[in-house]
Formats: structure tokens, C-alpha cells, sequence
């Protein structure tokens, strides 16, 4: 969690790479940022199921609890600074996704329309995640020595 969320100061490095109107819909395996190959594309892959199939992910309920938990560390990585910001084009912001409301109404929403937890009245819990985002992994693990053969300490 430390690579994926304290490494990269970009949005690029963070989400992967752009995509612009007109972009083949295929997407690229190796175009990823930190947070779709570490915590995202493991995560699916851990659970399983539906889960680790595109088509079919949102099938599962616990979907929705995992994806919150992205958009969390999202907000997380935005807040560490050192302009960690969203992207900024219009490809990016003009994005139109469909999804249906509470009525089982289809509606189109821009990506700019929703980029603030707070217009959609949510705001999320402050939690302790210095632990992790400042973690020290400069420290090496690998043994000074090697046990001889028929010893264990």
C-alpha cells in the first residue's frame, strides 16, 4: 500500500494513462497506475469469483465496499499534497458514464460533476493512515546470516 499510494505525485502515476475521446475502447494492460495494479486488479483477483471477471464485478456485493474503499484512498492520495491532483483535461472531466437512479431512470453524469464526496452529502471518516503512508520500508529484512543446516533459532 505504501508503493501505491506514496509513490507517485502525478495523477498519471496514480490512475495510469490518459485516455481521450476518440482512444480505442480497448484497454492497455500495462497502462495502469499504482492504484489499479497494486490494490485494485490484487484485490479482484484475491476474491474472486464474478469479482475478478470485468463483465461481471458489480454483480457482487462486496464490490461496492471495495470501491468505496478506492475512492477513500483516493481522497487520502489527494490530500498527501505535492500536487496530487485530479487530472485536469477535458477529455477527462467531460467523461460521460450512465448509471441509473433510484427510480431505475438511466442518467448520463460528467466525470466534473462528481468529483467532490461532499456534493453528494459524504464526507469520509478520519482514520490513522500515517501508519502506513509513512511507513519506512528503506529497512532491509534479508538475514544478516543463514541458519546452518539442522539449526533454528
Amino acid at each position: 500500500m505504501h508503493r501505491a499510494m506514496a509513490a507517485g505525485n502525478t495523477s498519471l502515476d496514480f490512475h495510469g494513462v490518459e485516455f481521450k475521446h476518440g482512444d480505442p475502447q480497448n484497454l492497455d494492460i500495462n497502462g495502469g497506475g499504482s492504484l489499479e495494479f497494486l490494490p485494485h486488479n490484487s484485490v479482484h483477483r484475491w476474491i474472486g469469483g464474478s469479482t475478478a471477471l470485468t463483465t461481471h464485478a458489480p454483480e457482487d456485493p462486496i464490490f461496492y465496499v471495495f470501491h468505496s474503499n478506492l475512492e477513500r484512498l483516493w481522497d487520502v492520495w489527494q490530500k498527501l499534497g505535492n500536487s496530487r491532483t485530479d487530472p485536469s483535461t477535458p477529455d477527462w472531466l467531460d467523461a460521460e458514464f450512465l448509471f441509473f437512479d433510484e427510480n431505475a431512470v438511466v442518467r448520463s453524469v460528467k466525470v466534473r460533476d462528481s468529483l467532490s464526496t461532499e456534493d453528494f452529502g459524504y464526507s469520509y471518516e478520519k482514520v490513522f493512515d500515517e501508519s502506513w503512508i509513512s511507513y519506512d520500508n528503506s529497512t532491509s529484512t534479508t538475514p544478516t546470516s543463514r541458519p546452518t543446516s539442522g539449526s533454528y533459532q
